[in-house]
Parts: structure tokens; sequence; C-alpha cells
């Protein structure tokens, strides 16, 4: 866990890692919405293509 430059009080390193943890899960979550999001686009031209 890095320092930080300032002294921080107990409460807000909490938020800090908390709010840490919060921007994690949804980062993780944005990522995966844009991987299904880009691989249904990479894969649904292919599918009506060959429906037709």
């Amino acid at each position: 866990c890095r320092s930080a430059p300032w002294p921080v009080p107990r409460r807000s390193s909490l938020w800090m890692s908390n709010f840490q943890a919060t921007a994690r899960r949804y980062l993780v979550s944005v990522a995966a919405l844009l991987t299904l999001e880009l691989s249904t686009t990479a894969f649904l031209p292919r599918v009506a293509i060959s429906s037709f």
C-alpha cells in the first residue's frame, strides 16, 4: 500500500480503500460489458450474413 504524500486520517484512508474497491468493481463490470458488446457486435453481422 502506497503512503499518501500528506497525513491521512484513519477514516479517510478507510473511505479511500472502500472507494478504490468500488472503483475497481465498477471498472471490471464496465470492461466486461465492453467485451460483451464488442463480441456481440463482431458476432451478430457474421450470424446475419450466414443466415441469409
